[in-house]
């Protein structure tokens, strides 16, 4: 099921179990997840900033899950 997120500064992990789509530019500070590719449409761009503390298991403030749906 497609999911439409606009405008997003993202702090985590970002999991999808299919593709990831990126229209527009979105910016990412921990890792991403994918179960098959990340595509780029219209010119999309996905700014991914690599967070040691997260690759040692380690999450600054509340750590919480929200599935988009």
């Amino acid at each position: 099921m497609p999911v439409q997120l606009s405008r997003m500064h993202f702090n985590g992990v970002l999991s999808a179990a299919g593709n990831i789509t990126v229209a527009g530019r979105a910016r990412l500070y921990g890792s991403v997840v994918t179960g098959g590719t990340i595509l780029s449409s219209s010119g999309g761009t996905l700014e991914v900033w690599y967070d040691h503390d997260l690759s040692q298991g380690l999450y600054r403030g509340v750590p919480l899950v929200y599935r988009a749906i």
